[in-house]
């Protein structure tokens, strides 16, 4: 199963440049982009305690240590 369908639409939110977000602290930076995330789950089911999709910001880099977190 394709993980797109269709054409891609360069105007889609997601896609736009500027959308990156980077969640850090002294120890680590978690950058995330969004074109590239495929929205499986894996890192909230990995590491809730960071990942956080239903608050804002969605990524706590203080909820774990950065080895876990990478």
């Amino acid at each position: 199963m394709d993980i797109e369908s269709g054409p891609i639409n360069e105007n889609e939110a997601r896609r736009r440049t500027g959308v990156e977000r980077v969640y850090s602290n002294d120890r680590i930076a978690v950058l995330w982009e969004p074109k590239l995330c495929i929205h499986a789950g894996y890192c909230f089911r990995g590491a809730p305690e960071v990942f956080q999709p239903e608050n804002r910001p969605w990524v706590n880099v203080d909820g774990a240590i950065p080895e876990k977190i990478a």
